[in-house]
């Protein structure tokens, strides 16, 4: 599977409730359904015990400088680690008068984007104790990276002086879905197939009902300006499943197939077509190589014929420039003393 057309079509695409500012850090258990895995961890923005939270995603820039801390962060949701072109989920204002208030406002900003831990064992991805992570969970979800200077620092890496020299510059933050532990992309395929989507087969090895269901849902949601009895959209389920055990591809596809041999001769007819082609292909590759091999030793030959014609006039022409030279030298003219009579 191609990571980056598939990294967020796992799940239906819902129209789920812009989220708002959390200033609770007591937010309900994440729903088992499927269906609602897109709104991730529910904020009510009421307040608790912490009577001095402020609210990270309204404030103006003129009003982030007035803190001794301020940058702008670009924010950006991994489903594993190595994603190189994750989904950008916004621009906000990050600031604070302390390193904590700073490392609380990047909270509160990210926690709309976190689902639950992931550790992996011998067995696979698995589901942490812990159902709803919080702002001590911080490092093991955002990632900081500096524009400029092209590199990366975790929460912990987060310091006054770091702070001081980000002051109103652009800084990429990296929210991990399921934490730091997903690294890669066949990671992250685990996860959906054992723990976020896992497939349901009966006895027989078919999907279950439930799934068929799923995907009814899941039409239904993606097509809300159609109607139709839930039978009808079922019906699409069905046809995947006569798609699936349908014994040839779909014409359209079929060019992209070929039968293999099922009787041991007919494999090594098969292998032996093959080799022919092969040696075709390879003997009119090696012709035109012959072909251009030819065709630089008459261009050689020829430059040879050119330089020895080119040494004889040369020497030629040493031969003419001495003679001159001896002619001219017998000519000179000298100089004789004339007496005058008397």
């Amino acid at each position: 599977m191609d990571s980056d057309h598939h990294d967020n079509e796992w799940f239906p695409q819902q129209q789920t409730p812009s989220p708002q500012p959390l200033c609770s850090q007591d937010p309900l258990p994440i729903p088992d359904d499927l269906s609602e895995v897109n709104h991730f961890l529910p904020v009510d923005g009421s307040d608790d015990d912490d009577h001095s939270c402020f609210n990270c995603s309204i404030v103006s820039d003129d009003a982030a400088e007035n803190y001794l801390y301020f940058f702008k962060a670009t924010m950006f949701r991994r489903l594993y680690r190595g994603q190189m072109r994750p989904r950008e989920v916004g621009t906000k204002n990050v600031f604070g008068d302390s390193v904590e208030d700073v490392i609380k406002c990047i909270w509160k900003l990210s926690v709309a984007h976190v689902s639950r831990y992931i550790n992996f064992d011998d067995d696979g991805p698995k589901w942490a104790e812990k159902q709803v992570p919080d702002q001590e969970d911080i490092e093991k979800f955002v990632t900081m990276q500096d524009q400029m200077k092209r590199k990366a620092y975790t929460i912990s890496g987060v310091t006054p002086r770091l702070l001081t020299s980000w002051r109103g510059k652009q800084i990429k933050m990296f929210i991990h879905a399921y934490s730091v532990n997903v690294e890669t992309n066949p990671q992250h395929q685990m996860v959906l197939k054992q723990l976020i989507a896992p497939n349901n087969p009966d006895r027989s090895g078919a999907h279950s009902t439930r799934d068929n269901a799923a995907l009814a849902k899941e039409l239904k949601n993606n097509h809300p300006e159609l109607e139709g009895h839930h039978s009808s959209w079922l019906s699409a389920a069905h046809k995947q499943e006569e798609m699936k055990n349908a014994p040839s591809p779909p014409l359209e596809l079929a060019k992209y197939f070929r039968w293999t041999g099922v009787s041991e001769a007919a494999r090594l007819q098969s292998v032996h077509r093959g080799a022919s082609v092969a040696h075709a292909v390879n003997g009119g590759w090696m012709k035109d190589v012959e072909e251009v091999f030819q065709g630089i030793s008459s261009a050689v030959s020829i430059l040879s014929n050119i330089a020895r014609k080119l040494e004889g006039m040369i020497a030629k022409e040493k031969a003419a420039e001495e003679i001159i030279i001896a002619v001219q030298s017998a000519v000179r003219p000298e100089e004789t003393e004339v007496k005058s009579p008397g």
